[in-house]
């Protein structure tokens, strides 16, 4: 398990990471950050897209989808490394991904110091609700 902290200072336009390993190695790695257009929001430069993360049960899954447990593997090393932009959708696994990120940014981060992008457009079932922002 690595744990990390934040320089403020930061080097180069990003800040500086120290990261810890169990054995209590550490290491310093740099994340660069960005604004998000004019939100204010600061993002990670790298977003980690988690389509392939969560098996569908009711429907359409890729034969190269990952189980939740190598999915959340993927997501808490991106956290360990100071991404904090994530991107799924709602029909990613028939809504897997976004159930498995949900999780996971739970159980490893604080929700309000990550960004997540969606998509909401695809359909997810069939009639008049089943698609769109309604």
């Amino acid at each position: 398990m690595w744990t990390y902290r934040r320089n403020p200072s930061g080097l180069c336009g990003g800040k500086e990471i120290e990261v810890f390993s169990r054995r209590g190695a550490a290491r310093r790695i740099i994340m660069d950050y960005v604004r998000l257009g004019a939100s204010g929001l600061e993002v990670s430069r790298i977003c980690l897209g988690c389509m392939s993360y969560g098996q569908a049960t009711t429907g359409y899954s890729h034969s190269w989808t990952l189980s939740e447990q190598d999915g959340r593997t993927f997501i808490k090393r991106a956290l360990d490394l100071g991404i904090n932009f994530f991107d799924t959708a709602n029909n990613y696994q028939d809504g897997e991904s976004e159930a498995v990120l949900g999780r996971a940014i739970r159980d490893f981060a604080l929700r309000d110091e990550v960004v997540l992008a969606t998509k909401v457009c695809a359909a997810v079932r069939p009639g008049p609700n089943g698609r769109g922002l309604s």
